[in-house]
Order: structure tokens, then C-alpha cells, then sequence
């Protein structure tokens, strides 16, 4: 009996030798994350947040119904967004045109001004990242998995680089995506078809991550059709206030999914578009599966976002930062994977790939076909291995030696940054 004690004694240990818990983040992490976080928001170029931001100022002008004519005139260059977008910035500035330090759009301000228009995109960002501790938490990861899961969102390099680089105001709509997914899981329909209803009316593009979700849960049509149409409210009624305007509707793309048909498969009768074949055939997956758990609902609903978006975004007009919508889905899709470092590391691939599309189509250098084939290519792989049949049994056992690829892959989304904002520098001096 004492051998048979000390036999599984010493097998036990060998098992926490294998599973043994991550070790935790140290100060000189946090320390290097401020820091690159401070150089970002104080130093990278964001003449496109200035655009977006400096626009809003139409709205606490009263300039309602003339918003986009009146952005113009102020000599705003770039209004590529839907008004509730704008209407969020407003809000936010309010305090600038409280006491007086901005009065009108201007497409120049001062750094001051920058830095808090910067400051709402990245207190989205941290609040996005919260989100989905809580999902992580709510799905069974436990706090420590939890953690985990959202310290490598807020360290996907995808997701780093656009938002503290490119400085993408697309973290507007995906925090409200990742709100109603929150109360998708915790089966509060209101307040999921409520957050999705504002994300579409901050972009039409929600759209394609909005009815898998939906119709992987809700079978009854008469509960679609109302859902469907609660969450279409906010953007009727921005088109129905601005009906007559022409600038809306020549800069911005009312339906980003139907932005490029020109991808499809002539059958010598019609061209079959790839796009809207490979959607329908996503909806017809979603709505025919039925889940029996918590843990397949979450599996499936990552599985179908995931995919929906990715066939979507690569089968139409390429927009690099609407790959930001992606990013949280991924993460957490990983963290129920049985493999997550795999998924770790072709994240910097992704980040670098993409990165690399951007600085070719910028500056008009060849190989973009190549670059953005490759880029398809790696999007499929990372989505379609996150099946639900290739989850993991527990969800809240942890993964192997994960901060150290946490810190990796920070690291290579900081030196994207870092080496994009030198660039950026050394172009504009």
C-alpha cells in the first residue's frame, strides 16, 4: 500500500509538472505595457481620429440635419462613417466645446485635443477587453482562464496594431458587439438585440455577425422577424433623416458586404456571386443547429461569427480595419481550443500579413496579390480549425505555458506599432 501511496504520489506530481498553472504577469510586464501604451497615445499619427472626431462637433453645433454639408464646408476631408458614430464622438467632446477649447470640425487641432480624442478609443478598448473576461467567466473559463483569455486580446497583435496604430474608430461598434454577445449568453434578448441595433447603426457591416448569432439560437420566424427588425431601427432612421443627403450616401457604403460582386462563378446564365453564396449557406448552418449546452451554444457562436466575418471581409472590397471586428471572437474561440499556442502564434502572422497589405497598398509597392492571398489563406485556417468538434472537453483547464506567448505576441504587435508610427514620422518630416 505505502509503494502504490508513493507511486501515484510521484505520478501526481509529474501531471502538475505538465498541467502546472501558469505563472502570473510581473511588474516589468505591466511596466512595458504602460509605456508602449503612453507612446502610442501620445506620439503615433491618427489624421484619420482627428477626421472622425473633429466631424462630431457638427452635431453640438445643431448642424443636425446638414451634418455632412456642414463638415465639408469646415473642411473635414474624410466623413466614411454612419451619423451614430459621429453622435458617440459628439457626446464624448462635449466637454471640449463646454469650455470653449474646440468650436467647429477643424481638420488640424491642437495635441492636447488629439490625445482626447485618442482617449475614447482606447477606454473602449479596455472596456472591450473587460467584456470578455466577464464572457470567459460566464461560459465556465473560471477568473484565472478568464484572466488568461482576456489579457490575450488585449495582447492580439491583429488587434493592437489597428487600434493604436491605425487608430480604427471600428472599437465603437465591436464594444457594443461584445456587449450583446454578453447578454446573448446570459440569454437577455433585449439587451443583446439592443447593443447590436447600435453597432448597426454604427455600421451595416454587423450585420453579417448579428444573424448567425441569431439564428443559431432563435427558431420561431416571428421572433426573427421582430428581432430582425428592432435591430434594423437605428439605421432606418439614420437613412430616413438623411434621405436627401448625397454626401452620406456617396462616402459611406450603406452595405459594406455588398461593397464587390465582382468575385463569383459564371455558369454562362448568371455569375453565382461567392460572397452571398458562402453567407446564405453560413445562415442555413446556423439556423439548422441546435445546441444542447452552454459550452456548443459558445462553441457554435464563435465558430459562425468567426466564419461568417472572415468570408465576408476576404470575398468583398478589402477594409484592413474592419478586421478589428474579428479579433475578441478569435481569442475567445482559441481559449476553448485544445491547442491554444498554435493559435498564438499564427496570430503574429496574421498582424505581420496584414501590416504588410497596408504598407503595400499605401505606398503602391507590388506583390499585393500575393500578400493578400496568403493573408485569406491563413484567416481560413485559424477560423475553420476552431469547429466545435475541436474543442476542448474542460473550458476551464488551463493552457500550458501561455504567458509567454502573451508576451510574445504583445511584443510583436508593439514592434508593428512602433516601427508604423517611425514610418509614419519619418514620411511626414
Amino acid at each position: 500500500m505505502k509503494k502504490e501511496f508513493r507511486l501515484l504520489k510521484v505520478l501526481k506530481e509529474d501531471a502538475g509538472e505538465l498541467i502546472r498553472p501558469v505563472k502570473p504577469f510581473t511588474v516589468a510586464d505591466y511596466l512595458v505595457v504602460l509605456a508602449v501604451l503612453l507612446s502610442m497615445l501620445l506620439f503615433c499619427d491618427a489624421e484619420s481620429l482627428v477626421q472622425t472626431a473633429g466631424a462630431s462637433f457638427g452635431y453640438l453645433n445643431r448642424r443636425f440635419l446638414d451634418f455632412y454639408e456642414y463638415g465639408r464646408e469646415c473642411g473635414i476631408r474624410e466623413l466614411a462613417y454612419m451619423p451614430l458614430i459621429y453622435v458617440i464622438y459628439a457626446v464624448w467632446n462635449l466637454p471640449l466645446k463646454l469650455t470653449f477649447l474646440v468650436r467647429f470640425p477643424m481638420p488640424e487641432v491642437p495635441f492636447f485635443v488629439l490625445v482626447w480624442y485618442k482617449l475614447l478609443p482606447v477606454l473602449l478598448y479596455l472596456a472591450s477587453t473587460y467584456l470578455v473576461y466577464k464572457i470567459a467567466c460566464e461560459i465556465g473559463m473560471g477568473k484565472k482562464k478568464a484572466k488568461l483569455c482576456a489579457s490575450a486580446v488585449f495582447t492580439m497583435p491583429l488587434g493592437f496594431f489597428l487600434q493604436f496604430s491605425y487608430w480604427s474608430v471600428m472599437i465603437i461598434p465591436l464594444f457594443f458587439v461584445m456587449l450583446g454577445l454578453f447578454f446573448y449568453l446570459r440569454n437577455n434578448r433585449w439587451g443583446f438585440v439592443g447593443c447590436f441595433a447600435v453597432a448597426i447603426g454604427c455600421l451595416q457591416y454587423i450585420w453579417v455577425l448579428f444573424l448567425p448569432l441569431l439564428l443559431l439560437k432563435e427558431k420561431r420566424l416571428c421572433r426573427l422577424c421582430v428581432d430582425i427588425v428592432l435591430a434594423a431601427l437605428p439605421f432606418l432612421l439614420e437613412c430616413l433623416i438623411y434621405q436627401n443627403h448625397p454626401i452620406l450616401f456617396q462616402n459611406v457604403n450603406l452595405f459594406d458586404i455588398n461593397a464587390n460582386f465582382e468575385a463569383g462563378l459564371n455558369i454562362g446564365i448568371f455569375v453565382i456571386q461567392y460572397v452571398l453564396f458562402f453567407f446564405v449557406v453560413i445562415l442555413g448552418w446556423s439556423y439548422f443547429t441546435h445546441t444542447r449546452s452552454k459550452k456548443e451554444l459558445v462553441g457554435y457562436a464563435t465558430f459562425f461569427i468567426g466564419l461568417s466575418g472572415t468570408v465576408t471581409l476576404c470575398l468583398t472590397n478589402w477594409k484592413p480595419e474592419f478586421f478589428m471586428l474579428l479579433v475578441p471572437i478569435s481569442v475567445l474561440s482559441a481559449f476553448l481550443h485544445k491547442d491554444i499556442r498554435i493559435f498564438m502564434i499564427l496570430d503574429i502572422g496574421w498582424a505581420c500579413l496584414l501590416a504588410a497589405y497596408i504598407v503595400i497598398k499605401r505606398f503602391e509597392i507590388g506583390g499585393i496579390d500575393m500578400v493578400a492571398s496568403l493573408y485569406t489563406i491563413l484567416l481560413l485556417v485559424i477560423v475553420g480549425f476552431k469547429h466545435p468538434a475541436c474543442l476542448a472537453e474542460k473550458v476551464e483547464e488551463l493552457p500550458l505555458i501561455c504567458t509567454g506567448w502573451l508576451r510574445t505576441r504583445f511584443l510583436a504587435g508593439a514592434a508593428l506599432g512602433i516601427a508604423w508610427m517611425l514610418a509614419m514620422l519619418l514620411l511626414t518630416t
